[in-house]
């Protein structure tokens, strides 16, 4: 989404309770929008129960709740705080694919906000340099998620978009891939929400490595889009399904997961 390339509209929404914020954001939004080839549609919203009042309204007259690509959301707000938006939209509506801006003018949030899985968090005051950072980092995910992953069922070769898929299995010498649900039905155990085809995982992960999929178990290849929680010994994903961590890959992940959220911040949970 460079220039160069077809130009994309963005759908944005900004959410903070102070009015110079939500202007300025948008502001320098639209003055960076040439430099990614976008086009934005920014809608402001001075709390975030208005903004869930809106995405309510507009679901039942059109049917779907899908209205926004990117959200900037102020933390500390009346009403529903930042974080009650957040477990909103991921518990309620589960919704994982909208991306999440985390603002705040202090620090200490970091960790409570990395089960939200959100794209970035920003410190106020917001420069240039901070939004061109969040829109360089939507744009190269967006370009991973149109990947598509190849495999072979006898001799034909079939591909998903990687987006779509949550996690893959291994079992002996076959591969079960599970993907996510459409947006009125989520995932189930339907024949719709899974592939399954002979290989390595191995072969899978070199596919999926350059997509940021985690290898968290000999047995398993994870999405990270579709991780709710981080524990010790396993990851939970937005549907509560629970896949472990092996035992040899637990001190990697964990090093991962210091390296985005900061050392001072993680824990053991």
């Amino acid at each position: 989404m460079r220039p160069g390339s077809e130009v994309t509209t963005l759908r944005i929404a900004i959410i903070d309770d102070e009015a110079r914020m939500r202007a300025r954001l948008r502001e320098m939004l639209h003055a960076l929008s040439p430099e990614f080839a976008l086009s934005m549609e920014i809608l402001l919203f001075s709390s975030g129960d208005g903004w869930i009042r809106f995405l309510q309204e507009q679901n039942a007259a059109r049917g779907s709740h899908a209205l926004f690509d990117l959200v900037f959301l102020d933390i500390e707000m009346e009403g529903k705080s930042g974080i009650e938006v957040g477990q909103y939209i991921r518990q309620e509506l589960h919704d994982d694919q909208l991306q999440l801006v985390y603002i705040s003018a202090h620090t200490q949030y970091s960790l409570a906000l990395h089960r939200f899985h959100p794209l970035h968090f920003l410190i106020k005051e917001i420069t240039p340099d901070d939004l061109r950072e969040v829109l360089g980092a939507y744009c190269n995910m967006r370009r991973d998620e149109r990947q598509l992953f190849r495999y072979k069922v006898g001799r034909d070769v079939l591909q998903l978009e990687v987006g779509q898929i949550r996690y893959l299995k291994a079992n002996n010498r076959e591969i079960t891939v599970y993907l996510e649900g459409s947006d009125n039905a989520p995932f189930n155990e339907s024949p719709a929400h899974k592939r399954v085809f002979p290989g390595k995982l191995s072969d899978a992960f070199r596919q999926l490595q350059p997509c940021r999929f985690l290898d968290v178990h000999r047995s398993y290849l994870v999405n990270p889009a579709f991780i709710r929680q981080y524990r010790y010994d396993c990851v939970i994903l937005w549907d509560g399904t629970e896949i472990p961590i092996g035992v040899t890959k637990r001190k990697e992940l964990r090093q991962k997961q210091m390296e985005a959220f900061g050392k001072e911040d993680w824990q053991d949970v």
